[in-house]
């Protein structure tokens, strides 16, 4: 994901504005980045860092100038809390969201929310039996790319009419814990198309990928397709020596290919034919013999505005808490239930070795 600090412009309605007071629960891997966020920007105040941890502890104080605690048992609601942050390894996300949801008004829990489907449900249901709205960090979609193509005209062009969709996300990445490459790394293929198609796939496919039987799916390839036809392809996998971010988006005719890891043209628009104009024309059994080849048309390198996702999330954040007009919609825990829908039929296809599974 592209990480470049951005400078955020304010209004000047700071002298009188009463910030949202904030906690965060974890100071791992993720937790500094979504600290220095909350830290950088005016509208919050972040009140406390969680973590176990002493030396980590010691980072988060002196990075941040916070009060930091040892353990969530220490907040209470007479802290008043307006955004509670979860921001530890998956197999406790439940325990946390139960505990704080009688005492926050709002939360905000990291992906994959919970570590299955049922853990899923039960946290989306908290925000039903108690007043409290729960947020999930699914931060690709607040990124410049993902924005970009979505808001674009001639990237709308594509997606109107998209054909499939191929992802490669590939890295020696860190080894969860408690989830798999699936719920770590093809969530966010998973968040992004389900955005973009607005509905769940019919059916999947995955077949993993890595020779070494941990029980743990280090890397896989696996298809998603939907009711109208379109197709998603996604390998993605912890123990590759390349980091690789790519997607490439077909259309009828036209493309969107993605290289998030190039900084200076991370996306372009491309055309392409079928070289024989005649070629729609011909009769099945003479499609079938002939060779065909495509050329490419225009392509087009658009400029696309570069800013941090974690700081655009942390600014929809502060609308939707203070209800003004969003920029990008906050996702709810509702759309990590959907995720996982899809994760645990992935998962039921790969411990049968690729065979279709319906998602339910």
């Amino acid at each position: 994901m592209i990480t470049v600090l951005v400078q955020v412009n304010f209004d000047g309605e700071l002298e009188n504005l009463k910030k949202i007071r904030v906690a965060i629960i974890g100071f791992g891997y993720w937790g500094p980045n979504i600290a220095r966020n909350f830290a950088l920007n005016p509208y919050f105040d972040l009140v406390y860092i969680v973590e176990k941890d002493e030396s980590r502890r010691l980072i988060a104080q002196e990075s941040f100038n916070v009060t930091t605690l040892r353990t969530h048992h220490d907040i209470t609601v007479n802290d008043e809390i307006e955004l509670l942050v979860i921001c530890t390894r998956p197999a406790v996300h439940l325990d946390l969201a139960e505990y704080f949801a009688p005492i926050v008004k709002n939360i905000l829990i990291m992906k994959p929310s919970g570590i299955n489907l049922e853990q899923a449900i039960k946290i989306d249901q908290l925000s039903i039996s108690n007043p409290v709205n729960i947020f999930c960090d699914f931060t690709y979609l607040f990124s410049p790319i993902t924005q970009f193509i979505q808001t674009h005209e001639l990237c709308k062009g594509v997606l109107m009419e998209m054909t499939e969709y191929t992802s490669y996300r590939t890295s020696l990445g860190i080894v969860q814990a408690d989830v798999d490459v699936l719920a770590d790394l093809a969530i966010h293929d998973i968040s992004i198309l389900l955005e973009i198609k607005k509905s769940l796939p019919r059916k999947v496919n995955c077949i993993p990928t890595d020779s070494v039987n941990t029980g743990q799916m280090k890397s896989a390839f696996m298809t998603l397709t939907w009711d109208d036809g379109f197709k998603a392809s996604v390998h993605v996998g912890w123990n590759s020596p390349k980091k690789v971010r790519q997607v490439t988006i077909m259309g009828m005719g036209r493309s969107i290919y993605i290289e998030e890891l190039n900084k200076e043209s991370p996306l372009s628009i491309i055309d392409f034919q079928v070289q024989s104009s005649d070629y729609s024309n011909l009769p099945v059994n003479e499609k079938i013999a002939q060779n065909i080849s495509y050329f490419l048309g225009d392509i087009e390198v658009p400029k696309i505005e570069q800013f941090e996702a974690l700081s655009m999330e942390v600014s929809c954040l502060k609308q939707t808490l203070r209800n003004e007009q969003v920029q990008i919609k906050v996702p709810r825990s509702a759309l990590a239930v959907n995720c996982w829908r899809v994760l645990e039929s992935l998962m039921e296809s790969a411990a049968q070795e690729g065979v279709t599974t319906y998602v339910k």
